[in-house]
């Protein structure tokens, strides 16, 4: 399926909240960020633990991207770690955007 069809589905109904390099917040729809590249941008927000939480966050060290990564559970490590192995792979990131 093609890029341009999924954009079309997002078009005027979601928007992608995320911080610009210069960590400036934007929010902007879908379909104007759908080819954007957010590996080198930093989180929109932060991996937050609490007394009670039933989840178990923790950092993964991403050999690919040379830099720890928040999980926020087991099967968001287990993921990471997958993909860390997989060599067509290029990137990974910890919370890049918000999508409304």
């Amino acid at each position: 399926m093609a890029v341009e069809a999924f954009a079309d589905v997002g078009h005027g109904v979601f928007e992608v909240e995320y911080l610009d390099e210069n960590r400036v917040r934007r929010r902007e729809p879908l379909s104007a960020v759908w080819t954007a590249r957010f590996e080198s941008l930093p989180p929109v927000r932060k991996v937050r633990t609490y007394a009670g939480q039933q989840s178990v966050t923790r950092d993964h060290w991403s050999t690919t991207m040379r830099k720890s990564l928040a999980c926020e559970s087991r099967l968001e490590r287990d993921h990471a770690m997958l993909m860390d192995l997989d060599p067509q792979v290029m990137g990974l990131v910890s919370q890049p955007f918000r999508l409304f």
